[in-house]
């Protein structure tokens, strides 16, 4: 009883405490305030500077697509030279696996070889799954620290990327496993394409900021040239059906019949012992016979073959030889300055007829930015229409849209403090954030507009409008502000890939809750004169033009 008497007489204590407080705040706020609106041009020309700001940091700020987040898997594929065996990349198979599992981050460890189809062997995927998060550094430095050990090992290249936890995929993807990114190059002449194709190669080796670079054209497969020589075969009873028909048999394990018994049936098939199959001096090694003498030529007598190298294979694209340059970046490099700088790089290069474009992510960030801008024009050209309706009025809602370059340039300078990527997570967070600061604007000017039904000037209703909705103001924007704030510090599951999102929200948030408070009342007198010395004397004069007419 004692107790629940007190409870009355603490909770007012705590409320008068308080609204002591906020009465401090609010009685600095209407000074500042009032300082503001008498010196209105200056609020004038911080409006325009947030604008200016705005596309100051749109243009410098680094851009990406999506975070790759940290799943905690990294796929790539090993690569040796063309022609390699499935015995030879075997072995550097066991040094990769044991490479990899000595390492201390790395969990467990998948490599497959010996599925490619032909003779050449030279690549296989590979897949690696680390340790939980709490017992290595973070993926960029987990995958880092793999690639430097792989990178000792001779012989070959081990070629790693994270595997992201959210990928949206449009079709345009790279065509080498462990690259993140790739270029695509095509036109009509092959040969001229190719030489821009290892020359852009070479450019990106020696630029700062590229690593893991895979060229898809290949010309250096080892192959053997086989020409017939017909007449002789032809005087000897052999045609060239019969060389092709031994050739298939001895190398390629052709089906000869079928053995069939009461119960089981089995395939025959005729090829050549493994040990004679692996010099072209081998070839001497077969026999024809001969339909015209009944018997044996050696194949030697009716060939000749010599060693050679060759393309891996002829990529096309668009029904247009084709090349593609894959790629992946340092972690402080974004993509938006990569895809800069290979433009810049492939203008003197490229041959005539020839053009490029970006593939994979690369090619879905250069589009998804090119529409997001449009996008967030179309957002406001919305809010005004939905404003003009609802205070039917051509320009008042300019009001409320002066809070939104405010904001948005707080959020933007928020991610170029912490070093954050413009992503698409942090578009999203610009969307959300358009939508959220324009509640200041609205609650002054709806209450605003009141006052001056009431009879008050521009000026009074304008300050006692921003004084009086000062505090639920204040209350909706720390609400979002602690709401976004956990987004911001990245918790939860792969939060540090949402940051930029919390980043934006909370930074704009910040800085519109403070400027906007002084910006928006002062543009609300300009936009008033401008009505009321334009607008208005606009709407009567058309009033007694119609008058006039009527009359």
């Amino acid at each position: 009883t004692d107790t629940a008497s007190f409870l009355p007489v603490t909770t007012d204590v705590t409320i008068d405490v308080a609204d002591e407080y906020m009465g401090i705040i609010i009685g600095g706020y209407r000074h500042l305030l009032r300082i503001a609106l008498e010196k209105k041009r200056l609020m004038l020309v911080a409006c325009a500077a947030c604008l200016i700001g705005t596309f100051f940091f749109f243009i410098i700020l680094p851009k990406s697509f999506l975070p790759e987040g940290d799943s905690g898997a990294i796929m790539g594929q090993m690569m040796m030279p063309l022609g390699t065996s499935t015995a030879q990349i075997q072995r550097f198979q066991d040094r990769i696996n044991e490479t990899l599992l000595d390492h201390p981050y790395v969990e467990k460890v998948i490599t497959v070889t010996g599925t490619s189809y032909g003779a050449d062997q030279s690549t296989g995927p590979v897949v690696v799954v680390l340790k939980e998060k709490g017992k290595r550094p973070p993926m960029p430095k987990a995958i880092m620290s793999i690639k430097q050990r792989l990178y000792m090992l001779p012989d070959g290249y081990v070629f790693l990327t994270p595997i992201p936890v959210l990928k949206i995929s449009a079709g345009g993807e790279s065509t080498a496993q462990g690259c993140k990114y790739s270029y695509l190059m095509k036109g009509p002449n092959s040969r001229a394409l190719y030489e821009a194709a290892f020359e852009l190669e070479k450019r990106l080796r020696g630029t700062p900021g590229f690593m893991d670079i895979q060229n898809s054209i290949r010309l250096n497969l080892p192959q053997l040239d086989i020409t017939l020589l017909r007449d002789r075969a032809s005087a000897l009873g052999l045609t060239a059906a019969d060389i092709e028909n031994a050739l298939m048999l001895s190398y390629a394990g052709g089906k000869l019949t079928t053995y069939k018994t009461e119960l089981d049936q089995y395939d025959v098939i005729l090829e050549l012992d493994k040990r004679y199959q692996r010099s072209p001096e081998d070839l001497r090694q077969i026999y024809l016979r001969s339909s015209a003498t009944n018997g044996l030529v050696p194949l030697s007598a009716i060939i000749d073959w010599k060693t050679s190298v060759g393309p891996q294979d002829v990529p096309h694209f668009d029904q247009l030889s084709s090349a593609t340059i894959s790629f992946n970046l340092i972690p402080t490099m974004a993509i938006g300055t990569a895809t800069d700088m290979i433009e810049r790089l492939t203008r003197d290069i490229l041959p005539p007829g020839a053009s490029g474009q970006m593939q994979g992510e690369a090619e879905q960030f250069q589009e998804a930015v090119a529409s997001l801008g449009f996008l967030i024009l179309v957002a406001v050209f919305i809010k005004y229409v939905v404003l003009g309706i609802l205070y039917e009025s051509y320009v008042h809602p300019f009001t409320v849209l002066t809070t939104l370059p405010v904001a948005t340039l707080g959020g933007l300078a928020t991610l170029f403090m912490f070093g954050a990527e413009l992503s698409m997570y942090a578009y999203i967070g610009i969307f959300l954030l358009l939508g959220i600061v324009a509640k200041n604007g609205i609650m002054m000017v709806d209450f605003a507009n009141q006052l001056l039904i009431e009879g008050k000037s521009d000026f009074d209703a304008i300050f006692e409008a921003s004084v009086i909705r000062f505090r639920p103001i204040l209350m909706t924007g720390l609400a979002a502000i602690m709401g976004a704030m956990p987004i911001a510090l990245g918790f939860g599951a792969d939060g540090s890939s949402r940051v930029p999102l919390g980043l934006v929200v909370v930074g704009g948030l910040v800085f519109s809750q403070v400027v906007t408070l002084f910006i928006t009342p002062a543009i609300f007198l300009y936009m008033q004169n401008f009505q009321r010395k334009f607008l208005d004397r606009f709407e009567l004069t058309m009033s007694d033009s119609a008058r006039r007419n009527k009359e």
